[in-house]
């Protein structure tokens, strides 16, 4: 889901553990170690990134659905140009503005 598709916070971010908690409930399946899952992120995925790094619960154990069962909190997180952005004061996270200035127009 999309900030262009009219998509807002925290839906981005529910996308982000839903895929977390997917790749912990499929491990087995896909013969990775569930303990070993991570998020990269660049530019505002690097945002995204660093919000599920820190905004993550346990799971539900009582959910039905096994995917709702495993923990979000990713065990790595790589952000590359995670900083970009900044949240407006006064907003939830809601309206993300662009910081002039803040980095070089090209990177080598």
């Amino acid at each position: 889901r999309l900030g262009s598709q009219g998509y807002r916070h925290p839906r981005m971010l529910e996308d982000a553990q839903r895929a977390i908690r997917l790749v912990r409930a499929r491990a087995g399946e896909w013969k990775i170690d569930p303990k070993r899952v991570g998020i990269m992120g660049s530019s505002a995925g690097g945002h995204l990134a660093s919000t599920a790094v820190t905004h993550f619960d346990a799971g539900n154990p009582d959910a039905a659905d096994a995917i709702d069962r495993q923990s979000s909190r990713p065990d790595l997180g790589i952000l590359a140009i995670s900083a970009p952005f900044k949240i407006a004061e006064g907003d939830d996270l809601d309206q993300v503005e662009q910081r002039d200035g803040f980095l070089p127009s090209r990177f080598f």
